[in-house]
């Protein structure tokens, strides 16, 4: 590149190069002045989008006029290359200023407050700079400071720092919020400013491991080394500056970045007073803590995770008696938010059934729990909503929770978990598990928990059935599952079925994946036609025959089903309120009762009693309101009906449930051209739904009939 010439640049030499690309020092042969030219890498333009929106970001930026903040002149593009050109900044970057020489605190409030004068600039015109770090801070001979490369941040997200070797060191400057992929705003900016501030007092980063993904886990789960073990003569209201700026909670932080000004000039002139000092048992504390910000913003500034490594203050105080009812959530992905494997789904189901079999202790099933965020407002069925957390607990009646996170790296995987006292947010006991073998892992995890919980049968040992012989399902197996539960929340049983197959044929013991089979073939069957249930008839006897692990739910239904299928509805009645005694908020139960009295007897204000409790406790729960709609059918009550589906309709305007009902309710009063419109208009919406299909069929035959 040496000696080209691109648009009206003439590349002279480089300068450096990172994850964003390779900085040139060239000639504007037009203006006849030296810039630094950036070449943006190919990873961060693969796309129209990812361009348009760094060429916004850097159109923003380039409209900043501050002396700390490096100058944009230009965006463009030349043959092949995007490019920045910016001002040329003379002297060092104060990453190299920093490992060439330990740093006055006269020197480091001087370069702090300077720079923070160009990031506050930047937040005044609503620019969050995103990649704060010692590399983007430039200072020349005299010491004066240049804020670099605002308007290049946004591209530096969470995908590209997980795949891009050469962003280790900007990774070791990122927020929490950032790495978990939550939004970020001018707080984030103080934190990777803090991680600069603790550079400079220190020498070094305070969260850096040997690799990426280990350095995300320090960030969000540890503590930096305290400063004054490795700077003794550090300056202790600096330190206590830095250790604001760099809470994991961004709440706990400071605000704004006038805030941290205002600090950082007192201290310059002696008049600082140390307002947020912490209290001498925080100071005291080991290095690794697993820290309350990772497991949500329910969780606050003095809840910190330290049982694990604080036993004076659990160990002798012990654990809280009757603690015997434990919701278990989702564990967090910590390099994929998303958890596009569910993996964090996949290790809750784990943990569940190593746990419900205990005796006295009450573990509420996943789908509970989601019943409950639903009702509480949230349609999410990936993941447990971290502000909604502590209330859904407590809503299923659990007096404690167990929240935790996941992170791969290869073949290895750390899981950390915490015990949560739900009455007062307190950490009960936290762990860190690593290894390369899930199962055992949640094992080993489970059985930490028992005896945290001091959970035993009555004798000496605790209580311990290994996961890896209740479950041997595969990763594989359990994606397919996973897939198929979302067809079966849908009621889409003819798709929830091949997805619950696939996961079956991968795993012939897999209990859970039989269990929804069964009642997707029971619920899809019954809906069609009453006699074809021999498949769902062998599904359930999986279940009941099997020589593998089934938790009490699954045995319970399973046989409550049974029943009802060969019509011994007394057997199967009793079967499921045997159930709903033991689980008294399970849906599911209250629909095999009310289809017990729907069937058995004929009684269908018993049967509309039991579908109403399975609506209160999942309002989203579609086969109970089929089943609700054949009771206005049979009862002739289409006025009902009507006003009911549109009441849906207006509740949840996204499913296309409501439209369905209520066209059949306009087809049983025989308003037929309305029935039409109002599913023709649903297939608009989705046309997935094969029962729109069916309905529109049955009008056509019954307005040319």
């Amino acid at each position: 590149m040496i000696g080209k010439t691109i648009s009206h640049y003439k590349i002279l030499k480089k300068l450096g190069e990172g994850g964003r690309g390779i900085v040139y020092k060239a000639e504007d042969t037009d203006l006849k002045r030296t810039v630094a030219l950036k070449f943006i890498s190919p990873h961060l333009t693969d796309n129209k989008e990812d361009l348009e929106r760094l060429y916004q970001e850097a159109r923003s930026a380039s409209q900043l006029n501050h002396p700390n903040i490096a100058t944009i002149y230009e965006i463009g593009r030349g043959g092949k290359f995007n490019f920045i050109a910016m001002e040329c900044i003379s002297g060092e970057t104060l990453k190299s200023k920093i490992g060439r020489e330990a740093l006055s605190l006269k020197e480091v409030l001087a370069i702090a407050i300077e720079t923070l004068n160009g990031i506050e600039a930047a937040h005044n015109n609503n620019i969050i700079h995103r990649d704060i770090k010692s590399e983007n801070i430039m200072v020349n001979e005299s010491g004066s400071v240049k804020v670099m490369d605002f308007g290049l941040a946004r591209e530096l997200d969470r995908k590209n720092a997980t795949k891009v070797s050469s962003t280790l060191g900007t990774i070791a400057y990122m927020s929490p919020e950032q790495i978990e992929g939550s939004n970020v705003d001018q707080r984030s900016d103080i934190y990777s400013f803090g991680v600069v501030l603790y550079e400079m007092l220190s020498g070094r980063l305070p969260f850096i491991g040997e690799h990426e993904a280990a350095t995300l886990y320090s960030i969000v789960n540890e503590l930096p080394p305290e400063i004054v073990s490795i700077n003794p003569d550090a300056n202790s209201g600096l330190i206590a500056i830095i250790d604001k700026a760099i809470e994991k909670n961004p709440v706990n932080r400071y605000q704004n970045v006038s805030e941290l000004l205002d600090d950082l000039v007192e201290l310059k002139g002696g008049t600082f007073k140390r307002r947020i000092k912490k209290p001498s048992w925080f100071l005291s504390i080991p290095n690794k803590i697993n820290r309350g910000w990772l497991i949500g913003a329910f969780i606050t500034a003095l809840i910190i995770a330290l049982a694990t490594l604080i036993p004076f203050i659990y160990g002798e105080k012990g654990i809280a008696p009757n603690v015997n009812s434990l919701a278990v959530l989702n564990f967090d992905n910590i390099q994929e938010p998303s958890d596009p494997n569910r993996l964090g789904l996949i290790l809750q189901e784990l943990i569940i059934a190593d746990l419900s079999e205990i005796p006295n202790l009450t573990v509420f099933s996943s789908q509970r729990l989601f019943d409950i965020q639903n009702q509480l407002g949230s349609d999410n069925q990936n993941s447990i909503e971290p502000g909604l957390a502590t209330n859904i607990a407590r809503e299923a009646g659990a007096k404690t929770m167990l929240t935790g996170n996941v992170i791969q790296t290869g073949n290895n995987t750390i899981l950390t978990s915490q015990l949560i006292n739900t009455s007062d947010g307190s950490i009960i006991k936290s762990h860190q598990v690593e290894g390369n073998d899930i199962y055992l892992m949640v094992d080993d995890l489970t059985t930490r928990i028992r005896a945290d919980m001091q959970l035993t049968d009555g004798s000496d040992e605790p209580i311990d059935v290994a996961v890896v012989d209740e479950s041997l399902s595969s990763m594989n197996a359990f994606e397919h599952y996973f897939v198929g539960v979302d067809y079966f929340n849908d009621s889409r049983f003819d798709e929830a079925i091949v997805e619950l197959n696939n996961a079956i044929k991968i795993d012939s013991t897999f209990s859970s994946a039989y269990y929804k089979l069964a009642l997707a073939q029971w619920w899809s069957q019954s809906e069609m036609d009453w006699d074809l249930i021999e498949n769902a008839q062998e599904s359930l006897s999986k279940i009941l025959n099997g020589s593998w692990y089934t938790t009490t739910k699954e045995k319970l239904l399973a046989q409550g089903a049974s029943e009802l299928l060969k019509q011994n509805y007394d057997e199967s009645e009793q079967l499921f309120l045997q159930l709903i005694d033991f689980l008294p908020d399970e849906k599911e139960a209250w629909y095999g009762l009310g289809e017990v009295y729907y069937y058995g007897s004929n009684n269908y204000e018993r049967a509309s009693e039991a579908y109403e409790r399975a609506i209160e406790i999942d309002p989203n729960f579609t086969i109970v309101y089929r089943r609700i709609y054949d009771i206005y059918d049979k009862q002739k009550k289409y006025d009902s009906g009507i006003i009911r589906a549109t009441q849906l309709i207006e509740e949840n305007p996204e499913s296309v449930w409501g439209s369905i009902f209520l066209g059949q309710m306009l087809m049983e009063k025989g308003d037929y051209l309305q029935a039409r419109d109002i599913f023709e208009s649903a297939i608009q919406h989705d046309n997935t739904h094969p029962i729109i299909y069916e309905k529109l069929n049955q009008i056509q035959n019954s307005i040319t009939s």
